[in-house]
């Protein structure tokens, strides 16, 4: 699938995807809301369906980044890993949509993380020095690609305003269906 996406362009010509298969949390809680594929043409083949998997993540990514700092974010990394960053087509297109570097951690180890988080709470470490020195190793850095970002700059406000356009249908649907969440159902 990474194949047939990566011969796709940037924004899979047009194609959008919610990917609320669970409801969304973040950066707006709406458990009502359900996946949704926009913007489907007989033109669009399986490529488009995966890229536009890949670039939902990317799309959320960024609505979360924005809308936690509406004035910048402070963010100037991120590190992926696990799960779907193992794909260097999917670290590309995260890049290439919130226009942040990604370094690649491929062993990474959750609970290490967060004992050292909590160890930096207790004061028992400084700062994140020797778990960068020492115990996380990067495999390399993927850097946006600006011609691509430029693509997903003139999607992304549709995407963003998919949902917020969507909230009471997702709402109606549910209910509808019988499977509102939080509710009765029919």
């Amino acid at each position: 699938l990474d194949a047939l996406a990566a011969e796709t362009p940037p924004g899979a010509e047009g194609l959008l995807l919610l990917p609320y298969f669970q409801g969304q949390r973040s950066p707006e809680f709406d458990p009502q809301a359900s996946g949704v594929y926009f913007g489907m043409t007989p033109a669009h083949g399986r490529g488009h369906y995966f890229r536009a998997v890949l670039e939902s993540w990317g799309y959320s990514i960024r609505d979360g980044l924005e809308t936690s700092y509406p004035q910048g974010s402070p963010v100037r990394r991120m590190i992926a890993t696990g799960g779907g960053a193992r794909s260097p087509l999917w670290r590309q297109v995260v890049s290439d949509i919130t226009g942040l570097p990604q370094s690649y951690v491929p062993e990474s180890d959750g609970p290490l993380g967060a004992a050292y988080v909590a160890g930096l709470a207790l004061d028992w470490f400084q700062d994140f020095g020797p778990l960068k020195q020492s115990w996380v190793r990067s495999e390399g850095t993927t850097e946006p690609n600006p011609a691509n970002r430029a693509a997903y700059d003139r999607l992304y406000p549709v995407y963003r305003r998919l949902h917020r356009d969507l909230r009471e249908t997702f709402l109606a649907h549910r209910t509808a269906a019988g499977t509102a969440v939080g509710g009765k159902s029919g």
